[in-house]
């Protein structure tokens, strides 16, 4: 075979995954796309490449906080993902801060057990660090949630644990999700004084013991800024919240701030290709990078 056949081979083998990457990640947003979305995503990746901030680095969100990348990482900011939603006729998440996905500024290839860490920033205002865990009534709270979704909860990964410290608060739980998958749901808020800063992540349980790793470091590396941290708090001037830390985790704090909502219910509507969907940006960038 000559070499100019190889070339086109390999080129249409290219095409022909982005277009099916690109096919997987406007799924994630909305089964009812115009016949254009393809390009219009396609374009605008072009357009945003060089604005997605590489690991290793500081991300800022808000001005108020911040957290670093590792190598292998990249972010895509709350704009970026407004932009995409836009795009696909879908409405941006209310406290959507970005997306942290797999990727490298060059050709080199990355492997990650997970696909996707999604960061949220909320006004909560100021949540008292005072908790009494009742494990049992918070996982009842998580099994019948999930069970509306159509997935089973097999038990905790790790049960809650908040860091007087640094004011961390994580968490972790297996589910079998109605197509017969096994997932983790890792899920982790940072207090401020006022607001929080979340990341989730839905992985495959097989690679629980990389994951649980990577997002301690990532947890561990997260924190607000002077005048924005939680011991910054000043009683009778911000604002307080009504809700605990008990409430962060069982789910009355996640749905009246809109925390956490998007990316499980993702998960419970496209089942196993939600992985192949997200990733598929991180691949899609890396293709666009080898084709120019």
């Amino acid at each position: 075979m000559t070499d100019s056949r190889v070339n086109q081979d390999n080129n249409h083998r290219k095409d022909t995954k982005m277009r099916y990457l690109l096919a997987l990640t406007m799924l994630l947003f909305s089964t009812l796309l115009l016949a254009d979305s393809d390009q219009d995503l396609e374009n605008y990746f072009t357009n945003i490449e060089s604005e997605i901030v590489y690991g290793p680095g500081t991300v800022l969100i808000e001005d108020a906080a911040t957290f670093q990348l590792a190598y292998g990482q990249a972010f895509l900011n709350k704009k970026h993902i407004e932009d995409i939603s836009r795009l696909l006729g879908t409405e941006p998440e209310k406290n959507v801060a970005g997306w942290i996905i797999p990727g490298t500024p060059d050709e080199t290839s990355t492997e990650s057990g997970w696909d996707v860490i999604k960061v949220e920033y909320a006004d909560s205002g100021h949540i008292s660090d005072d908790v009494d865990w009742d494990y049992d009534r918070i996982m009842k709270y998580l099994t019948d949630d999930q069970s509306e979704r159509g997935n089973e909860v097999l038990g905790w990964v790790e049960k809650p644990n908040y860091s007087q410290a640094s004011h961390n608060l994580s968490w972790s739980f297996n589910i079998n999700t109605f197509e017969d998958e096994n997932y983790d749901v890792y899920q982790n808020i940072v207090l401020g004084r006022s607001d929080i800063m979340g990341f989730s992540i839905i992985a495959p349980s097989i690679n629980r013991s990389n994951n649980l790793v990577m997002i301690h470091t990532l947890l561990d590396s997260a924190s607000f800024n002077p005048h924005h941290q939680y011991d910054d708090y000043q009683a009778g001037i911000d604002k307080d919240s009504t809700l605990g830390l008990a409430a962060l985790v069982g789910g009355v704090a996640a749905k009246k701030l809109g925390l956490f909502a998007v990316i499980l219910a993702l998960l419970a509507k496209f089942g196993k290709f939600i992985a192949l969907a997200i990733g598929g940006l991180a691949v899609l960038l890396k293709l666009k990078k080898k084709n120019t």
